[in-house]
């Protein structure tokens, strides 16, 4: 077990499928991270210091890294990534969880930080030092075999200043995704939507939303809530978004250009211009355009 002043979060793996058994022959575990973005922030570092994962049957294991990671979220925006640990051997059989180790404290000494307007402020995870966020579901490696996973940092739920405090609170919204079942979702913002519709140099986001004919809502902790959402960017004199990541299925996708104003944990009336059904099959990229 991790005992130690750090965030730990804890994350699900949805089921990998191979054998169940547990096994003294070798399996791998990879693991990567990607961000959903935040508005106004420039930078959103993470210091990583550890893995741990629990067999079903016995102890944990911890998998320190050779060196503590420091990740700049923002930087891993449009399906991009950065590796934890890669190809790292590991029993076959079944797992319970895994728990990730972050130094984010209210302690001046700023390994874990967010940016704004170039001010430099503290993270700190809640309970952090004890459970923090916990999926309960498991994941099964079968013999001779690589899971790989990526979870997903959707800083949008995540990011709050609490008043009185020194610096901001993340309360991490995760999701956890098996590679060997993914697909994504991109497009295009119509030029003349964001001219008649945005305001300044903000360009909007897409919200995606699990299952068919979702009313859009802003990120507000009750239903609908948004599965992730995506900044849309300028490239080539085009407006476009990608999403990643997103387990095969049906959503609804929304524009908004009032994204900047969506803060956790509060109802904000965002106005959605266009909601839009989609399905997503694995190793695809499904094109949707907002005319």
């Amino acid at each position: 077990m991790l005992n130690h002043q750090k965030l730990v979060v804890m994350a699900s793996l949805g089921m990998l499928a191979g054998c169940g058994s547990d096994s003294d022959d070798p399996a791998r575990f990879s693991l990567a991270i990607t961000d959903a973005p935040i508005d106004e922030a420039t930078q959103v570092v993470i210091e990583f210091t550890a893995i741990e994962l629990k067999p079903r049957n016995g102890s944990s294991v911890v998998i320190n890294l050779a060196s503590p990671q420091s990740i700049d979220l923002l930087t891993l925006q449009n399906g991009e990534t950065t590796t934890l640990i890669d190809q790292h051997t590991i029993a076959a059989g079944e797992y319970d969880w895994v728990r990730l180790a972050v130094n984010a404290e209210f302690d001046n000494v700023y390994d874990s930080y967010i940016v704004f307007d170039n001010l430099q402020h503290e993270l700190f995870v809640p309970s952090g030092a004890q459970t923090g966020l916990k999926l309960n579901q498991g994941f099964t490696v079968a013999e001779g075999q690589t899971a790989r996973f990526v979870i997903d940092f959707d800083l949008r739920k995540s990011i709050v200043e609490p008043v009185g405090q020194p610096g901001y609170f993340l309360k991490p919204t995760l999701r956890l995704i098996d590679l060997q079942q993914v697909g994504a979702l991109s497009g295009e913002i119509a030029e003349a939507r964001i001219i008649n519709l945005c305001q300044g140099e903000k360009l909007g986001a897409v919200y995606v939303y699990s299952g068919v004919d979702v009313t859009p809502d802003d990120v507000d902790g009750r239903d609908p809530e948004p599965l992730t959402s995506v900044l849309v960017y300028r490239d080539d004199d085009r407006y476009r978004y990608h999403v990643g990541f997103l387990a095969p299925g049906n959503y609804t996708a929304a524009y908004t250009c009032d994204a900047v104003n969506d803060l956790p944990e509060s109802d904000q009336p965002l106005v959605f211009t266009t909601a839009a059904n989609v399905s997503i099959t694995a190793n695809a990229t499904t094109t949707l355009n907002f005319d």
